[in-house]
């Protein structure tokens, strides 16, 4: 189309490269790869292709051995807000350019020991929280390369938001990176950031609206 609303195009195949695995695919290793679509005339094979559009991978569904996914375009931009809503929690994410947090001394590479569901269990033990909220990256492993979400954390034991994609093995080694709640407390007392706060904590709500005179 000629116009500048954001518009997607799905496709559906069989897998039928080496490259590309279906197990990868399902774990999310490919999500936001980026995809260009060209025509190619199989009678002349020396002719240059015919490009047609490009974007970037969005979700994936299977059906038997067949893959379906959303190609995200361009003009998906458009559909982004043009400015930030006011908000208790800090829109920042940790660490970003937003927030400056040096991020250098939050992180740490672990070895893992065992894990049941979403529990996952280290080899050292840290304080209660310490990565509630924060990102785990696999560097070993069968989940080499894949990156999840932590819900809690305790002493040596962590709970995941999901369950790993593959089985994790004594010894895999994981990145941990430490995250935050977004509260105005939080940035303040556990990492002295307040004066970088993307949020309005102190904004009277929807209460002060309803609230009666004494």
């Amino acid at each position: 189309g000629d116009g500048v609303d954001a518009s997607g195009v799905d496709l559906a195949g069989a897998l039928s490269s080496s490259a590309i695995d279906g197990a990868d695919l399902r774990a999310g290793r490919w999500d936001g790869a980026q995809v260009r679509l060209s025509a190619h005339d199989w009678t002349v094979p020396e002719a240059d292709p015919l490009f047609l559009l490009r974007g970037e991978l969005g979700p994936v569904s299977f059906q038997d051995d067949r893959f379906s996914v959303e190609l995200i375009g361009p003009a998906a931009v458009l559909e982004r807000p043009v400015a930030p809503e006011a908000s208790p929690l800090c829109r920042a994410m940790l660490g970003d350019k937003a927030c400056r947090v040096d991020m250098a001394a939050r992180t740490q590479i672990i070895g893992t020991v065992s894990a049941n569901g979403a529990s996952l269990t280290l080899l050292s033990s840290y304080p209660a929280d310490l990565f509630a909220h924060g990102r785990i990256r696999w560097l070993t492993g069968a989940n080499a390369g894949l990156s999840g979400w932590v819900d809690a954390s305790n002493a040596n034991t962590l709970h995941l938001r999901a369950i790993p994609n593959f089985p994790v093995q004594s010894g895999d080694m994981c990145e941990l990176t430490q995250g935050c709640d977004r509260r105005f407390e939080t940035c303040r007392d556990r990492f002295g950031n307040s004066l970088n706060f993307r949020g309005e904590p102190h904004l009277p709500g929807n209460d002060l609206l309803t609230r009666y005179a004494s």
